[in-house]
């Protein structure tokens, strides 16, 4: 895993909604943040849909799956205090149903002081844990 790098689509270094309750949750079923990581992601992407799904059926006030798409389609949470669990990240999609608005941070596994492994931010610069490694050694 050392150097491997890729989206964070949960970051417990970003401020965000939801964020510190995200981290809690996973470290509920893990020793630490660390090996928790992995499923907040899952936590934060199950609650999101799960409160998207619940405004778009209150806003359309049935269970009728078209009109409930059709309001999915309307929702985006980059003008509105709306709010998700993602620490970087908003939903918007477009007629199609792809997403249009999430931006997720960038993470590297870097050998730790410790020896172990940990996950790293290395992108944006705002909320970066520490520099990329790259080219990596050995490469």
């Amino acid at each position: 895993v050392r150097g491997m790098t890729g989206d964070l689509f949960f970051d417990p270094n970003v401020d965000g909604n939801y964020t510190q309750e995200m981290v809690e949750l996973a470290v509920e079923e893990y020793d630490d943040v660390e090996e928790g990581w992995d499923i907040q992601s899952h936590l934060a992407g199950g609650f999101s849909a799960g409160l998207l799904f619940e405004k778009a059926i209150k806003t359309v006030g049935s269970l009728d799956q078209d009109e409930i798409a059709a309001e999915l389609r309307s929702i985006d949470t980059r003008e509105s205090d709306f709010g998700l669990p993602f620490g970087n990240g908003e939903y918007a999609v477009d007629d199609r149903g792809l997403q249009i608005a999430h931006r997720p941070s960038l993470g590297q596994w870097q050998e730790q002081d410790d020896g172990s492994m940990g996950m790293e931010t290395v992108w944006p610069e705002e909320i970066k844990t520490a520099e990329p490694i790259y080219p990596h050694p050995g490469w």
